[in-house]
């Protein structure tokens, strides 16, 4: 059974220091799972050969297998671009038809401005 533990304010730790969250009682180090807060920075690792880094230099990266359950249609690019569902419905042939992979989209955020536009 857990044991709620006591919510205790720490006074110690100066606000912008890095928080550290580990399994465990204690730190095994770097090829664990664990998850590192920065003020600039954020890194989610699942193990040596996995994990999710947000940092505001280098952006985001993504280390190991990724998964995407989704139809390919539904996969948007900088949210202007969706993979082109063509893809999937097209049959290989011996001859050489360029299909683009990427066609533009209008992004969720902008597809009810037109509608709003009348209303004023």
């Amino acid at each position: 059974m857990l044991v709620p533990r006591n919510n205790t304010v720490d006074l110690i730790t100066p606000a912008n220091a890095p928080r550290l969250l580990h399994s465990g009682e204690e730190w095994l180090g770097t090829d664990y799972p664990h998850i590192l807060v920065r003020d600039d920075s954020l890194r989610l690792v699942g193990g040596l050969t996995t994990g999710v880094s947000i940092d505001h230099e280098f952006g985001t990266t993504l280390q190991g297998p990724v998964s995407i359950p989704e139809s390919p249609d539904h996969v948007h690019i900088s949210s202007y671009w969706a993979m082109n569902p063509m893809l999937l419905a097209s049959i290989g042939s011996s001859a050489v038809m360029p299909i683009p992979t990427l066609v533009p989209t209008i992004p969720a955020i902008l597809e009810g401005s037109s509608d709003m536009a009348g209303l004023f």
